[in-house]
């Protein structure tokens, strides 16, 4: 009897099973039979990530002058992108098209889980407050709208957190209407303080939205509630940085 030792020690095979060897005894014996490990994958799976929101979100316009998919196609070069949830005209706030109550009617709970989320919410919210769209708003003083807005965001960070393992973005809302410059502040003010109650789990994406970030429209002025394939650049880039930069973004039970 001689050993070999120029020779591998035998493995288990589950290609090649031994002669009159039950399949399910192999099975038994080699339970990662045809299970590919992590290890053997030429390279580390892409994080999978998925945007809720308003028009900006979805995209406004078709290109090459509007954003309509432009997001999620910038968001595509780091991430693994399910599709939006998101219309046009949803709103943080109750009114007649408020994304919670609209996203639950929808899809429930039976989107996909995700690594993140980016949501970008809060425009219309700013256009429409003290006004007939949102008639419940009329004479509230400027805290009891923060109240609202506060809970209102939080209501709809623990939705998407169900459905998000790591970590949600919420991006600082874009609106320079200089009729709205209260309102703006008001629900700019609400949002981040919400979002950063939130721990780890949640992260403001403060933007400084600038004309130079807007759409044009047709007649050459700028669109102050929706930003131009620059705009999807740099929240790309934001989610982007911070991702790569944060390795810990650990995993979020709601």
């Amino acid at each position: 009897f001689l050993l070999r030792l120029d020779r591998p020690w035998p493995r288990c095979d589950p290609a090649m099973p031994s002669r009159g060897a039950d399949p399910q005894d192999r099975k038994r014996r080699c339970p990662d039979a045809g299970v590919q490990k992590s290890h053997e994958v030429g390279r580390p799976r892409r994080r999978t990530l998925r945007v809720y929101g308003d028009s900006n979100a979805v995209g406004y316009r078709p290109p090459p002058d509007g954003t309509r998919g432009c997001l999620s196609e910038q968001l595509a070069r780091r991430f693994d992108v399910e599709s939006t949830i998101g219309r046009t005209g949803l709103t943080l706030l109750p009114s007649r098209a408020e994304f919670l109550t609209w996203a639950a009617a929808r899809v429930g709970e039976s989107c996909r889980r995700t690594d993140f989320a980016v949501v970008v919410l809060g425009t219309n919210d700013i256009t429409q407050l003290w006004s007939q769209h949102m008639d419940w708003s009329a004479g509230l003083p400027a805290d009891k709208i923060r109240k609202c807005a506060r809970r209102a965001l939080r209501a709809l960070l623990r939705w998407v957190l169900r459905h998000t393992r790591r970590r949600v973005f919420v991006t600082e809302p874009v609106n320079t209407m200089r009729s709205k410059e209260r309102a703006r502040c008001e629900i700019v003010a609400s949002m981040e303080a919400t979002a950063t109650s939130f721990g780890d789990a949640v992260e403001w994406l403060p933007m400084g939205w600038r004309e130079a970030h807007l759409q044009r429209l047709p007649n050459g002025a700028y669109d102050a509630k929706h930003f131009s394939d620059v705009g999807c650049r740099r929240i790309a880039n934001a989610v982007g940085k911070r991702v790569k930069a944060d390795g810990r973004c650990l995993e979020v039970v709601a």
